[in-house]
């Protein structure tokens, strides 16, 4: 479980849930568990994996609602900038009809809060 995986990293999450992302390569859409820690976000193939399939950078990245979603699901696209490069556009989407978090928001709405700060925060991890 997250909880487990948490304490194994030595961190605590500060979002963490079930998201769609469409593929790379393959466009289409597959379920992945997604962890965002200060300004990192990993995404795995279930909750209890223990190894990432990837891990993102989330500094200086975007973030934005878009229309559209696959039945259900509401869209949103988040822009990773990697160095020397243009940004790597990741299309993600949330089930609709999940419930809302402890401060009213809808699942893309929270998700697109936290990116938004991570984005934007300074890391303390500067020694």
């Amino acid at each position: 479980m997250l909880a487990d995986r948490s304490a194994k990293k030595g961190a605590a999450s500060e979002h963490c849930g079930w998201l769609y992302k469409r593929g790379g390569l393959n466009p289409a859409f597959k379920r992945r568990f997604f962890v965002l820690r200060q300004s990192t976000l990993a995404y795995y193939d279930a909750d209890d994996s223990k190894t990432p399939k990837g891990e993102l950078a989330l500094l200086g990245a975007t973030c934005e609602a878009v229309t559209g979603g696959s039945g259900d699901r509401e869209r949103f696209e988040l822009t990773v900038l990697e160095q020397g490069q243009q940004g790597r556009k990741f299309v993600l989407e949330t089930i609709e009809g999940a419930a809302r978090d402890s401060m009213g928001l809808r699942p893309r709405e929270a998700w697109i809060a936290k990116l938004v700060l991570a984005s934007t925060a300074q890391s303390d991890q500067r020694r």
